[in-house]
């Protein structure tokens, strides 16, 4: 599952800055890959978070 929407977001973020020009990154913004860090890392952290509140809370 993290694998998949890290894909899916990486792809929709190149394809909305490079061939949509839909946005752009602002020069603050860190890259990976031409890729920014932030949507990377909200998609890591968020998913993460919420399986271990799923489990934590499990009955």
């Amino acid at each position: 599952m993290l694998l998949s929407t890290i894909g899916y977001t990486a792809w929709s973020e190149w394809h909305n800055v490079y061939l949509e020009h839909s946005w752009a990154y602002a020069p603050s913004m860190p890259l990976i890959a031409g890729i920014g860090v932030a949507p990377l890392v909200q998609w890591i952290v968020v998913p993460v978070a919420i399986l271990i509140t799923v489990r934590r809370f499990k009955p």
